[in-house]
């Protein structure tokens, strides 16, 4: 299938998303249905791999708007911290541990693996 990454129209494969696989970009985070790989053409993208990844979902606008980011299968609390600092400068959150809640309970509903210290950390925030 052809579709436009980083403004240069390529043929891509698309694929099933990874079981239990998400998206970060710009602080932002999704859950992919799938995934579409095609060759690294311009400087930066060959900087970052052979390849790029783009996932494909109906929060990041499918096909029309195939944007590379990074496929991740794996919650650390460092990322999990970055998200919610990200949720707060964008104004989607007012409160800190309003955004730890919220985002605990999606990554939790997609069946995402992760670091067993973001729960602490999300109790340590929503019991003050």
């Amino acid at each position: 299938m052809r579709i436009v990454i980083n403004k240069i129209e390529r043929e891509c494969e698309i694929l099933p998303a990874p079981p239990h696989s998400f998206w970060v970009s710009k602080g932002l985070y999704g859950f992919p249905i799938y995934v579409a790989i095609a060759p690294a053409i311009t400087e930066h993208e060959k900087c970052c791999g052979n390849i790029v990844t783009c996932p494909i979902c109906c929060t990041n606008g499918g096909y029309d708007s195939a944007v590379p980011a990074e496929i991740h299968n794996y919650l650390s609390l460092v990322m999990f911290c970055s998200l919610i600092e990200s949720s707060l400068r964008l104004g989607i959150y007012d409160e800190r541990a309003d955004a730890s809640l919220y985002i605990l309970r999606n990554f939790e509903a997609h069946g995402i693996k992760m670091d067993e210290r973001v729960k602490q950390y999300v109790n340590e925030l929503t019991s003050r």
